[in-house]
């Protein structure tokens, strides 16, 4: 459970958008990082090849061969935490009832309450 709130958290709540040049090594912003990557002269959004700082003649070679023109980060920065932990706990919470529900159904359903029948004094 834990593991799956964790992977989910990023999805949360919206994410800020930032955008730089290829001269920079990446995007300015901190925080919990969502996604992150290239972009290119049209506008394409494509995963990060993981290959560096443009300053590197094979990264500039990747990166011509990509046509990237800057690099995208989408991240939430400090100012998210509480919204992100709030909107965590409410879906921890709500999975917490739905699944206390469920075994009162499977409980009331295998004990076989009837109604109607008189109990011994």
């Amino acid at each position: 459970m834990f593991v799956a709130l964790h992977r989910a958290l990023p999805y949360l709540w919206p994410t800020v958008h930032r955008v730089s040049s290829l001269k920079l090594d990446t995007p300015a912003g901190v925080g919990l990082s969502a996604h992150s990557g290239v972009v290119t002269s049209s506008g394409e959004q494509l995963p990060q090849p993981w290959c560096g700082s443009s300053v590197s003649p094979q990264c500039r070679a990747v990166y011509e061969k990509l046509d990237a023109v800057g690099y995208f980060r989408d991240y939430h920065p400090f100012s998210h935490h509480w919204p992100l932990q709030l909107t965590a706990t409410a879906v921890v919470l709500a999975l917490g009832a739905l699944l206390t529900l469920a075994a009162f159904r499977v409980l009331r359903a295998r004990t076989g309450a009837v109604r109607g029948m008189k109990t011994a004094a």
